[in-house]
């Protein structure tokens, strides 16, 4: 999660001066945005096309396909701004381009290639398997909340706390002039009635927060850095600091909660004990089919061993001098 923002950009820095000659944005961000939002009815629309008589299209649905691999908290980020859309478009088409290309070339012809291809489908498919037979095997939840109750009632004195904080907060990193301009035009923004966790969503420049809409959850007391952690505890619930300085730059927090040293209650816990159950039961549905798999393997273990002394063979060979 914490690189998503930073691969979105690299991909279209890299690939932009490439693309630049032949992509045509077709439709607006705001109109992509409400593409997504509507699902299969506006699936065909084309976001980006390439150059010729008959150009690559790449559609709402490859970027629906294509964001599919990422987990929901990063993909929700991934198409919640229309920059990060339009590179993820641009990088589609050139992915599309080329692929076209090599095809055209016969490159995908040879044994190794059509195996390649084959295992990436493959790929795809237990993916798609796996997800299936999770959501299949998940309990109701009446049934994860009676879970959670059964587990609280019989280890109620494991659920103790030494202090804990919850927070929110926007960074600009850095401690340059244009930094601290930066900070002070945002809280300026926060002053005015602006949404702390949307300016944190759209500028915070700490990626695993910001996607968060700028929320770092519960966290022990000493786990921050002191100078951060000390700024928290001169605020009631709710209430933003200034900006202040850490050694990671400039922040803006709000303090959503605190834990005082002692017994957690039950809704402290719930939400926690849900998810790990149902964690549990999705890792033991995909172990099962796998293990299915393997408790029925065959393998050739003189083919193996033949393989790794071919391969130990060159290896020596090329660490000759």
């Amino acid at each position: 999660m914490r690189n998503i923002q930073r691969i979105y950009k690299m991909m279209h820095n890299c690939l932009n001066a490439y693309v630049a000659s032949m992509a045509k944005p077709l439709i607006s961000g705001a109109a992509v945005c409400a593409a997504l939002a509507l699902g299969t009815a506006a699936q065909a629309q084309v976001l980006v096309h390439g150059a010729g008589e008959q150009p690559v299209e790449i559609t709402v649905l490859d970027l629906q396909a294509d964001a599919a691999r990422l987990d929901p908290t990063s993909r929700t980020f991934a198409l919640s701004e229309k920059a990060r859309i339009e590179g993820a478009a641009r990088g589609l088409l050139v992915r599309s381009s080329l692929a076209q290309q090599a095809k055209a070339s016969g490159l995908d012809q040879s044994p190794v290639a059509q195996k390649r291809l084959e295992q990436a489908q493959q790929t795809v498919l237990m993916e798609l398997l796996m997800e299936e037979a999770a959501q299949q095997a998940l309990p109701s939840e009446a049934d994860l909340l009676k879970y959670a109750q059964t587990v609280y009632k019989n280890e109620q004195s494991s659920f103790t706390t030494q202090g804990e904080l919850a927070a929110s907060h926007i960074l600009i990193a850095g401690d340059s002039a244009a930094s601290k301009e930066k900070i002070d035009a945002l809280y300026a923004l926060i002053q005015s009635g602006s949404d702390f966790g949307d300016l944190a969503f759209k500028e915070s420049q700490d990626p695993a927060s910001a996607a968060q809409h700028g929320s770092l959850g519960y966290f022990p007391e000493g786990k921050m850095i002191p100078e951060f952690e000390a700024e928290l505890k001169t605020l009631k619930q709710g209430e933003i600091s200034k900006p202040f300085k850490t050694a990671y730059g400039w922040h803006i927090a709000r303090l959503d909660g605190a834990h005082a040293k002692g017994q957690l209650s039950f809704d402290d816990v719930k939400e926690r004990l849900m998810d790990e159950a149902k964690n549990r039961i999705i890792k033991e549905r995909r172990d099962a089919l796998v293990q299915a798999v393997l408790d029925h393997a065959v393998v050739n273990q003189e083919a193996i061993a033949a393989i790794a002394e071919d391969n130990q063979a060159k290896a020596k060979a090329a660490a000759k001098p």
